[in-house]
């Protein structure tokens, strides 16, 4: 029968804001191939963010706003544990100043990409992160547009207008050879990346959990479809709306013979653009 999930979250209180946060998050499962350990997906940013928790702590700070720490599950079928958050908190939306989600590896934080009106508080941000690292530069690029949709947990919150962002990932690391692979082992993680990582996000969430204001919302709408799906090893993500068969349905079966489904309808599309590349 159906197996009941879990996400992970813990808060330090705003002091002045505690019903506004900044959402601090990384997906607790990995891929169960063969071999693989889940070191670097998502091993790397669950303990970036637990350690971001730690400095945050340990220093003592008292934010304005309440800075969470989500760790979400079953990301890897589907985001699911981020979309029943985000379905389950409605109410929270417009309080949500922003979502920092690390799910790329053990590459340091190089920066984010933001739409022009959010681009000056990102760079006050980061400002102390990057003096303290310089040998890890970071930066910020300008888009037209919050991203549509993408295959980690802050899509979630993007498919409703709260903006989530992933980081730019950089540095040495070659996240593709250990990626749903065998090769996800704790070896081809990178100490000082994971350091400037966690820094990076303790940094940033207190410097928006103590803003004048919350991140300035998208200029645009946010489009009621998320970009295409992507291939991946083990599997085929497709995501929807989520309207359309939200996580906390609880219906194993079901959840099961609509993918297939999808994966079907999909197949001779799909074949036409391996064909093309």
């Amino acid at each position: 029968g159906p197996i009941k999930l879990y996400n992970v979250i813990a808060d330090i209180v705003g002091t002045e804001r505690p019903d506004e946060m900044v959402i601090v998050c990384a997906h607790l499962d990995s891929w169960d191939g063969p071999g693989s350990v889940g070191a670097n997906d998502n091993g790397t940013g669950v303990v970036s963010a637990m350690e971001a928790a730690r400095i945050l702590m340990k220093s003592g700070v008292k934010p304005k706003r309440t800075i969470r720490f989500a760790l979400w599950t079953g990301e890897e079928q589907g985001l699911l544990g981020s979309r029943g958050y985000v379905q389950k908190h409605k109410d929270d939306w417009d309080k949500i100043s922003l979502v920092l989600n690390d799910d790329g590896g053990t590459n340091y934080h190089g920066g984010y990409h933001v739409i022009e009106s959010m681009a000056e508080m990102f760079r006050q941000a980061i400002a102390p992160v990057s003096e303290a690292f310089p040998d890890l530069p970071q930066r910020i690029e300008i888009v037209a547009q919050m991203p549509r949709g993408g295959s980690s947990d802050h899509a979630s919150f993007n498919m409703v207008g709260v903006p989530g962002f992933y980081t730019i990932e950089a540095g040495r690391a070659d996240y593709g050879h250990v990626w749903h692979t065998q090769n996800d082992r704790p070896e081809f993680s990178i100490p000082e990346y994971l350091v400037q990582s966690s820094v990076d996000h303790a940094a940033m969430s207190l410097y928006f959990a103590n803003a004048a204001s919350l991140l300035p919302r998208p200029a645009t709408p946010v489009a009621d479809r998320p970009l295409p799906s992507v291939p991946e090893f083990g599997g085929w993500r497709i995501f929807d709306p989520l309207e359309e068969h939200g996580p906390e349905c609880d219906h194993d079966d079901d959840f099961a013979a609509y993918w297939w489904d999808r994966f079907l309808r999909e197949l001779p599309r799909l074949a036409r653009s391996f064909v093309r590349s």
